[in-house]
């Protein structure tokens, strides 16, 4: 993370490897949608959008399944981000609104006010 935090990309890409085999193999699924949004992260910082967007999809799959509605409302703005970053605002907007909808809905004013934002 401080990796990612100093827009060391490539130097993040091990650990954030590592960090993932070690979720796959405890089988732990809340760690796994929190890897999956490194992993976006730093896909999208590479400009590797597509793999970013997969991984989010990722993340948004298990938070689903885990009905972790906060979760869930940071993968759409995760996506609207990344569209945002490779100046795909016509994408960008609905992702954006709906993190905000589940944000308001769930109280998560932080997150619905970032949307605003």
């Amino acid at each position: 993370v401080l990796y990612i935090l100093q827009g060391e990309w490539k130097k993040s890409q091990p650990y954030l490897k590592e960090v993932f085999k070690i979720r796959q193999a405890t089988k732990d699924s809340v760690g796994l949608g929190y890897i999956y949004l490194d992993l976006a992260e730093s896909a999208s910082n590479r400009n590797k959008q597509d793999s970013a967007l997969y991984y989010i999809s990722l993340s948004r799959n298990i938070r689903n399944k885990l009905n972790d509605k906060q979760g869930v409302a940071i993968t759409y703005v995760a996506e609207g981000e990344t569209y945002k970053f490779n100046n795909n605002y016509n994408k960008a907007i609905p992702s954006f609104q709906q993190g905000l909808q589940l944000a308001r809905l769930i109280g998560f004013t932080d997150l619905a006010r970032y949307c605003y934002d």
